[in-house]
C-alpha cells in the first residue's frame, strides 16, 4: 500500500491479508465485492472472456488465483495491480482450457496434446524402419 493505492485497493488488500491469516473465511461475500471494486478492469476482462453472469462470479474466479499470497504488498500498488492482472489472465486461460474440452490437470486441451500423443506411440515391429513425420 502506497500513496498510489485507491481506497478500494487498500480495502481489498486488508481483506486478503485477513483471509491469508485466517481471520475471515472464503464464504464472506465482501471478498468478491472488494476484489471487483479494487480491480474493475481485471474483473471486467474475466466477465467478457468467460461469460460470467456478473462481476461477483468473475471476482470469485480471480479470488481463486489470490488464495495464496504470491506477491509482496510492500512493493506498492503498481506491483499488486500487475500481479492481479496476471492472475486474471491465468483465470481466463484456465477457463478456456476447461471449456475447450481439455483437462488442465493433464496439461492443456486435447487439440494441443494430440501431436504429443501421436509422437509417443510405440513403434510396431513391422514399422521399425518407417520414418515418422
Amino acid at each position: 500500500m502506497d500513496p498510489e493505492s485507491t481506497a478500494e485497493e487498500i480495502q481489498c488488500q486488508i481483506l486478503l491479508l485477513a483471509y491469508w491469516h485466517k481471520y475471515v473465511g472464503t464464504g464472506e461475500p465482501e471478498m468478491a465485492d472488494a476484489i471487483a471494486a479494487a480491480y474493475p478492469r481485471a474483473v471486467e476482462r474475466i466477465v467478457r472472456a468467460t461469460g460470467a453472469p456478473d462481476t461477483r462470479a468473475a471476482a470469485a474466479l480471480l479470488f481463486e488465483g489470490l488464495l495464496r499470497p504470491g506477491f509482496d504488498p510492500a512493493r506498492g500498488a503498481a506491483a499488486a495491480r500487475r500481479y492481479v492482472n496476471r492472475k486474471a489472465t491465468t483465470a481466463i486461460l484456465n477457463h478456456r482450457k476447461i471449456t475447450d474440452g481439455g483437462d488442465p490437470a493433464l496439461g492443456g486441451t486435447r487439440r494441443l496434446r494430440a501431436p504429443l500423443l501421436q509422437a509417443a506411440e510405440p513403434v510396431r515391429p513391422h514399422d521399425r524402419h518407417a520414418l515418422r513425420s
